[in-house]
């Protein structure tokens, strides 16, 4: 027997002793008798009080009890560690964890309800999280999200320059890197999104589809959903001129029989991309390419997994180019996860910070540099931490900071 049950049985005891006690003597079946065959002294019966008169008071006062015993009755802690499982691995939602998607979908499930389905060919950040927040970063591809509503937790999806704030809601949500074009199907709830061309944040509701083209400025806003794209890499029109709330994004170049390595990269092929541009001299692309391609180049080595080809392209697109702000984050990502080297992450995180004091990776550096701060030098750390709550106290990283921000933490 629970302890919910046990309460009430010892409560419906307690008003069935109370209730008989309060009986009187002259209320019962005997006394009501005597009194009507005999009457009182006066010659006429006492009145009795009618019993239909105290049910009222006495139904109340029991709802009364047996509100405050079900509030105090234990529930599930919203405090409780958040976990994730990954294909039925379990893991702890506080140390995050980096989700590849392959040829096959990848079923991301959270012990509160969440579920995320990451399509073949995507990349999923899991940012460390704490009880208030979690945090999601998707690096590219596509994702399925139908996040579980507690009111002491936020969800923030982070993809490219794009953040999105949710409660408890289904959605679809596309960031293709080369061509930096973001796409969010709302299927049920509300969002919000953040970020290039949306500086105030818009608000989404069900049914709404948003796709946004960060390189020309371009916007659509359409009433329906469009389906979920397995291929990463392709942009998607908006379902209709008429619909749209600007101009439709320009068509792609047209197929040819030999793809060049541009067309094999923005179809996701980026290994073969790169042995195209190894057979036409990458060190002759790196002086000839235009600042685009220059861009997309980074982006195939990064996802082809060749990072010092990355690395090469986006010095060469700062030289050339004078290409500033997210460079130096991307330069800083890759010497922390590739090369392993943190002092020179570190240098290009502040580069990035001082190159764009408002960018939108700015929660993010600082984050990364926490994490590599806080066992190179602790003191550094909490200066970092104390700058990030100012301006983040329920960010991606706000546990950590909050950790790192204490008196004695550089101890």
């Amino acid at each position: 027997m629970d302890a919910v049950t046990e309460r009430l049985e010892k409560l419906g005891e307690e008003v069935a002793r109370i209730s008989d006690a309060s009986a009187l003597p002259h209320d019962t079946l005997a006394s009501v008798r005597k009194r009507l065959q005999h009457g009182s002294a006066t010659g006429r019966p006492r009145a009795r009080r009618p019993v239909w008169i105290l049910v009222p008071s006495m139904a109340l006062a029991l709802v009364a009890v047996i509100g405050l015993i079900l509030a105090r009755a234990p529930r599930a802690d919203p405090t409780a560690e958040l976990l994730f499982s990954v294909n039925g691995a379990e893991q702890r939602a506080a140390e995050g964890g980096f989700i590849e998607a392959n040829r096959k979908p990848v079923e991301v499930r959270f012990s509160e309800g969440t579920r995320i389905d990451v399509m073949p060919g995507s990349g999923l950040h899991v940012l460390p999280a704490d009880s208030e927040h979690v945090g999601l970063l998707l690096a590219r591809g596509s994702a399925r999200l139908h996040v579980t509503h507690v009111p002491s937790r936020q969800w923030t999806v982070t993809a490219g320059p794009f953040l999105v704030r949710v409660t408890g809601t289904r959605f679809d949500l596309n960031w293709d890197p080369n061509a930096r074009t973001f796409d969010l199907d709302l299927l049920e709830g509300r969002v919000e999104v953040t970020g290039p061309h949306l500086p105030r944040g818009r608000p989404l509701v069900a049914g709404e589809h948003l796709q946004v083209f960060v390189a020309t400025g371009q916007m659509t806003l359409s009433s329906g959903r469009a389906p979920l794209a397995p291929d990463t890499s392709a942009s998607r029109p908006p379902a209709s001129a008429s619909d749209a709330c600007t101009t439709p994004a320009p068509s792609s170049q047209p197929s040819t029989t030999a793809p060049t390595w541009q067309q094999l990269a923005a179809s996701g092929r980026y290994r073969a991309a790169l042995t195209e541009v190894e057979a036409l001299g990458f060190d002759n692309l790196l002086g000839r390419a235009s600042a685009k391609e220059l861009r997309l180049l980074a982006d195939t080595a990064r996802f082809g997994g060749q990072p010092r080809r990355a690395r090469d392209a986006l010095l060469s697109l700062r030289s050339r180019f004078g290409a500033r702000g997210e460079t130096a984050f991307l330069l800083g990502k890759m010497e922390a996860d590739q090369f392993g080297a943190p002092a020179r992450a570190l240098r290009w995180f502040e580069t990035y910070l001082s190159e764009a004091p408002r960018g939108v990776l700015r929660e993010q550096a600082l984050g990364r540099s926490l994490e590599l701060l806080r066992s190179v030098d602790r003191t550094r750390a909490r200066a970092v931490a104390e700058r990030y709550l100012r301006d983040y106290p329920r960010g991606a990283y706000a546990s950590l900071a909050a950790a790192l921000a204490e008196p004695g933490a550089a101890r």
